[in-house]
């Protein structure tokens, strides 16, 4: 049996962006829950750009969690690593942008 394609227009994924944005999930879960395809989702998203808000990040990405940070003295180098909750370690050289790192967090919470 063939999926049959479903068209659905812009006022219909206008509504999807924002409910996954309030919804405080990834795309991808967000999809998986509601059988949306996730390249439509983020292709539409990426029209319906997420207006400026005062509202903190943690309110509208209700699944955020902080880790606590360890901090130790090191000789040498001074590179930093991030481990994420996945056990997955992202390295950063100390001469790194700090916008850089703010780009790769971005796209991580759309992961």
């Amino acid at each position: 049996m063939s999926k049959r394609k479903v068209n659905r227009g812009r006022d219909y994924w206008e509504k999807q962006v924002k409910a996954w944005r309030r919804s405080g999930r990834t795309q991808r879960e967000y999809c998986k829950s509601k059988k949306l395809s996730l390249f439509s989702l983020q292709s539409w998203s990426r029209k319906f750009p997420e207006k400026s808000s005062k509202e903190p990040v943690t309110k509208r990405r209700s699944s955020a969690t902080f880790m606590p940070l360890n901090i130790t003295s090191t000789t040498g180098s001074h590179d930093f690593s991030l481990e994420l909750t996945n056990g997955r370690k992202l390295s950063f050289s100390a001469t790194i942008e700090t916008s850089k790192i703010t780009e790769v967090i971005q796209a991580l919470e759309t992961c």
